[in-house]
């Protein structure tokens, strides 16, 4: 079912543009078209913090402050300042950082595994814990590369529901 899943989860990719400059649709079209689970979640990571970053220049009138005083030089700091301000749900922060966790360990860990994640942990999993149980090795990979790839479809559709902006943004 999971196979079946994906082939369908791929045929997005049918309806996108070969090429394209809009930010969201290159964002969708390069997520699904990974199959490396390690890339998958650094330049998935990468297009969100570039969406923190549009954030924060449109919100905050003086990011040049931001920057020297180094409040916004990691994800985490970017997440946590857009939290403060009431910018981010609680839903998108945990996810956020969630994913931020999941990089960092990609790139510090070469012997880190997607098999190895918990998504479960993602806020629209967790009503699911206990009732999804994949004791495959193989199974469980594709169940969260699938699972990664419709967080980032996911956090895509909150970012450009609440700042229309995006939707418009240039690669």
């Amino acid at each position: 079912k999971i196979i079946e899943f994906e082939k369908r989860q791929n045929s997005v990719l049918n309806f996108l543009p070969k090429k394209t400059k809009v930010f969201g649709r290159a964002f969708l079209k390069e997520v699904f078209s990974i199959d490396n689970d390690r890339l998958l979640i650094l330049i998935g990571h990468l297009y969100l913090e570039n969406i923190l970053i549009e954030i924060i220049k449109k919100k905050f009138k003086n990011i040049d402050n931001l920057e020297e005083s180094g409040i916004i030089n990691s994800f985490y700091k970017k997440v946590k300042l857009l939290e403060s301000q009431n910018y981010l749900g609680v839903d998108i922060v945990n996810d956020l950082l969630f994913i931020n966790e999941i990089r960092n360990k990609f790139v510090h860990n070469l012997k880190y595994h997607t098999n190895q994640i918990d998504m479960f942990r993602l806020y629209h999993m967790k009503r699911f814990k206990g009732y999804i149980q994949i004791k495959n090795k193989k199974a469980l990979i594709e169940f969260n590369r699938l699972v990664i790839k419709q967080t980032f479809k996911y956090l895509l559709f909150k970012f450009t529901k609440k700042y229309r902006f995006i939707h418009l943004m240039d690669v």
